[in-house]
């Protein structure tokens, strides 16, 4: 996602986590999480990457 990811995609998100079984979910964004997004994925099993981790992961790996 790009831009701001609201809790409408979280929610989402955790629909689809249910569905596959999946016993966690990682949400990767090239922008930011709003505060009801963060607030959400906390209740869930769900780790989410923002603009600022995706870089510091990228970065990380290329060090490698």
């Amino acid at each position: 996602y790009k831009g701001t990811v609201g809790s409408p995609e979280i929610q989402t998100f955790i629909g689809a986590l249910d569905h596959a079984k999946a016993d966690k979910g990682f949400f990767v964004t090239t922008g930011m999480f709003s505060f009801e997004a963060e607030k959400m994925a906390v209740q869930h099993p769900i780790q989410l990457i923002n603009k600022v981790e995706l870089s510091e992961l990228i970065m990380e790996a290329l060090k490698k």
